[in-house]
């Protein structure tokens, strides 16, 4: 026993002082959590960028440019032409311009249909959904605030009876949203919290493995360990655990982090954080031996090792959730083990759902962890046993 914690004690330090180790599995995911803080820490997400043209220059079209710019994810920029608002756009200093049309506000108030000329960017389809998503939304709420002013207006020359059919006409289907009883309201930030747990499996734990592995065939030093007397078991289940630290020295900076600055509402369960974390780790260590002694190269096996985790970061909803791949790809990735405890992790850290409710999936992910592992130990027994002394 004393064997295996001097190794794990040793190997952890080697984790820590290998700069580019120390990247990869600490301050490379922490750079990402920190990137995710700047863009969904703050209260709006995104500002759209809007010209207006006004041709009307009245009571109504002011109120229109007022509301417009009082929202939050819109900034007017006001212009004289269309010349002027196209040059804008193409110097991408606005995302869309409306033109509001001379007879606007008269129209209105007559009850009269009107109309406004939106220009949107289509250079962008990230920003060009958002952009025409918001005003046309906008546009249709003013729609309604306009209508009822006007139905208000009317009901002094209409008998009551008329001013209902007036308003079945005006609005034949309305829809109200309200919040489900089902659970909390989960923002982005509380959903990627898991997620970049997860990361810490593919780096942390992965591309470890791989590493410290690799080092032992570097160094030849698995004929010093023919020699010794230490065990080779000694030696895979000391690295284990030197891993295991350093995955969890991961996660403890990484939600320390995100408890200072990001502020998630999510349950803390610290014990079913660190027991899925370490079912977690275990499978990508077992991957990551496997690749490590499998690789011909030091270069191939850091390679594979970071390949694997890049690959795997979008099957296992670290960032976005499954339902947004194909799917055929959902169906892949449904089944792999690092999905299971993700998704396990999300519902236990949003919801407090208890473990045992998920006791089919741990133990599925536990017998692919422990065969995975054992996989990965012979063969590395193996490597021993033809080393030449």
């Amino acid at each position: 026993m004393n064997k295996i914690v001097s190794i794990a004690i040793k190997d952890f330090k080697l984790l820590i002082r290998n700069r580019s180790a120390l990247f990869w599995n600490i301050m490379f995911p922490l750079l990402i959590m920190l990137l995710f803080v700047a863009i969904f820490g703050r209260q709006t997400p995104i500002t759209i960028n809007v010209g207006i043209i006004d041709q009307d220059n009245d009571l109504l079209s002011e109120t229109f440019i007022e509301a417009l710019n009082s929202s939050n994810l819109t900034r007017v920029l006001m212009f004289n032409n269309k010349i002027d608002a196209e040059e804008a756009i193409s110097s991408q200093e606005i995302e869309a311009y409306i033109i509001i049309p001379g007879g606007f506000t008269s129209n209105l108030t007559s009850g009269r249909n009107t109309y406004v000329d939106i220009y949107v960017d289509m250079s962008n389809p990230d920003t060009t959904q958002i952009t025409e998503g918001l005003l046309r939304e906008f546009v249709s709420r003013f729609n309604e605030i306009i209508r009822e002013k006007w139905i208000e207006y009317s009901e002094q020359y209409f008998p009551p009876h008329v001013i209902s059919y007036i308003y079945s006409f005006a609005k034949p289907i309305n829809a109200s949203i309200h919040e489900a009883e089902a659970g909390p309201r989960v923002g982005y930030k509380e959903y990627i919290i898991s997620g970049m747990i997860g990361y810490g499996f593919l780096f942390s734990a992965l591309a470890s493995a791989t590493n410290v592995i690799v080092k032992e065939k570097e160094e030849k030093t698995i004929k010093r360990i023919k020699l010794s007397k230490a065990n080779p078991w000694d030696i895979l289940i000391g690295k284990t655990i030197a891993i295991l630290f350093n995955l969890y020295l991961y996660i403890g900076i990484m939600l320390g982090i995100a408890y200072l600055l990001l502020k998630p509402e999510i349950y803390w369960n610290i014990p079913q954080i660190l027991f899925l974390s370490l079912l977690g780790g275990l499978g990508g260590i077992a991957i990551g031996l496997i690749l490590s002694i499998l690789s011909e190269s030091p270069e191939a096996a850091s390679g594979a090792s970071i390949s694997i985790a890049v690959f795997l970061q979008f099957f296992i909803g670290l960032y976005f959730p499954i339902e947004f791949l194909p799917e055929y790809l959902q169906i892949v990735s449904n089944i792999l083990p690092f999905t299971i405890i993700v998704n396990v992790l999300r519902d236990t850290m949003l919801y407090n759902i208890p473990l045992f409710s998920f006791l089919n999936m741990i133990l599925i992910v536990l017998l692919f962890d422990v065969a995975l592992y054992l996989l990965g130990s012979m063969i590395y027994l193996m490597k021993i046993q033809r080393e030449e002394v």
